[in-house]
């Protein structure tokens, strides 16, 4: 999060600390007001390679969620949000990614196409400062980092998984898919869903995007993919129009089509990348 206050507009909340408990707790960590108003929140990490727990105590925003008050939202306010979410997105992905420190991720063998500078990659796949990755939807542990998008791609939790448990031709369908065209490696949030998204009902302004565990290093259709994947929130199959009982699904004023709509204003069309996702989901059994 310190990475995008930085060098964004993005609004983020301020991290107020970390510590470290070798056995877990369940009790609730934060700072109240004199008004007794909770001031901040505390988010908890399992530790990789431990048994204990990392956790953050974070600045809590104000606002909520933009997935539980959407449908109370007026057109004004839904139109500020929209604009301010294409624009912070825009932002994140106009960050310029460092090369690779000598001595790290060397392109040693590099694939075609691959972006070299010096001797060192860039458009490798990571966490910041070149570290491993976490993403709930990959892999329950910490993978990579992957000195390119062929790397990544090949990981034993997507195509390599597919390599082992599919025929060839599944294979090389879903490679044939996820290569088809040259992508950039683009910063991203990979978690961006309108549970992580803070919003002001009345204006519509965006206090807060929150939940960075999974950002980092990513090909550009990966933001759309895990922006749309696991909808959990009641809100997206919620109309706004009440009386409207004679359709089925969402209507166009739903969340549901409105997100999508906005990551493929910025992202670009992700249809196909999300297909072959889903279909190597079902693939690996993995059960989120």
């Amino acid at each position: 999060m310190g990475f995008v206050r930085e060098n964004t507009g993005v609004p983020v909340p301020r991290v107020l600390g970390f510590w470290s408990h070798r056995e877990e707790t369940s009790s609730k960590i934060g700072s109240t007001s004199s008004d007794g108003k909770n001031k901040s929140e505390t988010k908890r990490r399992e530790s990789a390679g431990s048994s204990g727990l990392n956790y953050m105590l974070i600045e809590a925003l104000p606002g909520d969620p933009v997935g539980e008050v959407w449908v109370e939202m007026d057109d004004a306010a839904k139109g500020r949000f929209k604009q301010e979410f294409v624009g912070y997105l825009r932002e994140l992905r106009a960050l310029q990614q460092q090369p690779a420190p000598a001595g790290g991720m060397v392109a040693k063998e590099s694939s075609p196409g691959a972006d070299v500078e010096d001797g060192v990659r860039l458009g490798y796949i990571s966490a910041i400062n070149h570290q491993p990755l976490t993403d709930h939807r990959i892999a329950t542990v910490p993978y990579g980092p992957f000195e390119d998008v062929e790397g990544w791609l090949e990981c034993e939790y997507l195509l390599g998984y597919v390599a082992k448990a599919r025929p060839k031709e599944v294979y090389d369908r879903l490679g044939r898919e996820l290569k088809k065209r040259d992508v950039r490696v683009v910063f991203t949030h990979s978690d961006l869903t309108p549970r992580n998204v803070i919003v002001e009902k009345k204006s519509g302004r965006i206090t807060g995007i929150v939940d960075w565990d999974s950002a980092g290093w990513c090909v550009e259709w990966w933001e759309g993919v895990k922006g749309v994947y696991g909808w959990n929130d009641g809100s997206f199959a919620q109309k706004q129009d009440d009386g409207d009982k004679g359709t089925t699904g969402p209507s166009e004023d739903s969340l549901m089509r409105v997100w999508k709509a906005l990551l493929t204003e910025v992202v670009g069309d992700f249809d196909d990348e999300l297909k072959a996702d889903e279909e190597m989901r079902d693939i690996y059994g993995f059960p989120y």
